[in-house]
């Protein structure tokens, strides 16, 4: 995605190492919400850590989009550094960390900043499309949580009952979420009308039930709030989310990121579905043979009720 062309930002020099502080107001880019997470982790950074974490939080863009190999020689430092300073600040590497870099800045941008900037020729935006998704599946591949996501397999087993809220197109994953666990004979509800019809269905939940949200960008408040109450009333979490640092991520007991850098004005769901698709995959592996009867019987009222048309 091409993207919003500014003057670039002044690389301050790397070898002096100052407090942390978040970029300059004026005409220059707004501060980086990660610049929170780095400030608070300073005390704790070595020189030179903070000293890439200095020169991130005045060159957002510039940092969004380096390799590592770029961003240690703009910092001063040599790439070894640079991985081990994403780890000092709670990523599994670089990769990770410019994921959540990238999607911050981009988060500055206004929806018609992006769509101005483009300039698809229309012969070319299929391809674009492709192509985007394309390169979201390789960071997530990049920066896959297994283990996390085995948590996730695990608390939708074994939970009574799992109510999944999400809003607008980030339903698309809620409902396939939902509808592929029916085969597997576990109870998921999907809820996208509001925090009307939530609210009296999470507040029927227990201690042994779910609740997944599942938001991107800057987060669906509803779907945030759901979550919220679900945690703070001792209900377990989970969401499905682009940022570990998003006001939904901030809320749910586990957390699964994935990339949803999209086309124009919209994210895309695509690494997100990839991501339940191996969820349900995971959850098939793992059920006794008595609950895989489940979708062998919904498969027989298909063919009864003459669902498909073959």
């Amino acid at each position: 995605m091409e993207m919003r062309q500014r003057s670039a930002p002044a690389v301050h020099s790397a070898r002096s190492v100052r407090p942390l502080r978040r970029p300059p107001t004026g005409d220059a880019l707004p501060p980086l919400s990660l610049v929170d997470l780095l400030t608070r982790r300073g005390d704790s950074l070595s020189p030179k850590h903070k000293t890439i974490a200095q020169f991130v939080a005045d060159n957002p863009q510039f940092a969004s989009m380096a390799s590592t190999r770029q961003l240690a020689e703009r910092a001063g430092v040599d790439a070894a550094t640079v991985t081990r300073f994403a780890k000092a600040v709670g990523f599994s590497g670089f990769n990770h960390l410019r994921q959540e870099l990238r999607h911050t800045y981009l988060g500055l941008l206004e929806p018609q900043e992006l769509m101005a900037r483009q300039r698809l020729a229309p012969g070319n935006v299929y391809r674009a499309a492709v192509l985007n998704d394309l390169q979201n599946l390789q960071h997530l591949l990049e920066t896959l949580d297994t283990a996390t996501l085995d948590r996730v397999a695990a608390a939708l087993l074994a939970a009574r009952r799992t109510l999944v809220v999400a809003s607008g197109s980030y339903a698309a994953p809620a409902t396939v979420l939902s509808q592929l666990c029916t085969a597997l004979d576990v109870h998921a509800d999907v809820e996208t009308r509001g925090r009307v019809y939530w609210t009296s269905q999470v507040a029927q939940l227990t201690p042994r039930d779910l609740v997944v949200g599942i938001s991107f960008w800057q987060c669906d408040r509803d779907t945030v709030t759901a979550v919220k109450w679900a945690s703070e009333h001792g209900l377990r979490t989970v969401a499905i989310t682009d940022s570990s640092v998003s006001p939904l991520a901030q809320h749910a007991q586990l957390r699964v990121i994935v990339p949803t850098e999209g086309m124009l004005f919209f994210q895309s769901v695509t690494a997100s579905l990839s991501v339940i698709y191996g969820l349900v995959a995971a959850m098939w592996a793992r059920i006794p043979a008595s609950r895989r009867s489940t979708y062998a019987r919904i498969r027989q009222a298909f063919r009864d009720l003459e669902v498909f048309m073959a």
